[in-house]
């Protein structure tokens, strides 16, 4: 939770957006939100992994 906030947050994240494209049409002006990290360890620091599991019906038959 703490790592999302790190996005958020102007002290921590440089707050870039990519350009609009075509693509990106469902997105506030076409524009993606592209994080990159202000702090020692840069944007590794504020990249994080979530883990998801199926549901093994998904899986098996």
């Amino acid at each position: 939770m703490a790592t999302a906030m790190l996005r958020l947050d102007p002290e921590t994240n440089w707050m870039y957006r990519a350009k609009p494209r075509k693509a990106r049409r469902g997105l506030r002006d076409g524009k993606s939100f592209v994080p990159r990290g202000k702090m020692l360890g840069g944007s590794l620091r504020m990249s994080y992994m979530a883990y998801v599991c199926g549901h093994p019906g998904d899986f098996y038959k």
